[in-house]
């Protein structure tokens, strides 16, 4: 489905994270886009892929998010969250989020254990210039 499709998952997954402070759309990283990033009161960002359908491609891109941010997600919605290999999520520390009405944890993720520091910068620029 088109990233239109995506966008409609959105406002539950911006809900789900309004705690946190800051939130980024299609950020850039290279030559893809981060759907979701969230940076917390304390600096922390948690990146989030968004998809229809396609949860391995979202956890592909969620697996290089680890290099960019202290949390990585993939949110999908919750038909399609009942297919997919937990066991893979939670074995590289990414994040799971069921997306419906609302959006709700499946698997958290846990902190990534190392940042490319060029690509950590890109995004980190960006965010600093680029309204909230």
């Amino acid at each position: 489905m088109s990233p239109l499709g995506e966008r409609r998952l959105y406002r539950p997954i911006c809900e789900y994270f309004s705690h946190y402070g800051d939130h980024f759309e299609e950020v850039p990283l290279g030559k893809k886009r981060i759907d979701l990033v969230f940076r917390s009161r304390n600096g922390y960002l948690t990146s989030v892929e968004v998809k229809i359908e396609k949860w391995r491609d979202a956890f592909s891109q969620a697996l290089v998010n680890q290099l960019v941010s202290d949390y990585s997600y993939v949110a999908l919605p919750t038909e399609v969250c009942q297919r997919v290999d937990e066991s893979l999520f939670a074995d590289n520390g990414v994040g799971l989020l069921s997306v419906g009405k609302s959006a709700r944890t499946k698997i958290c993720a846990t902190r990534a254990a190392f940042k490319d520091r060029d690509m950590f910068k890109q995004v980190k620029d960006y965010l600093e210039v680029t309204p909230k």
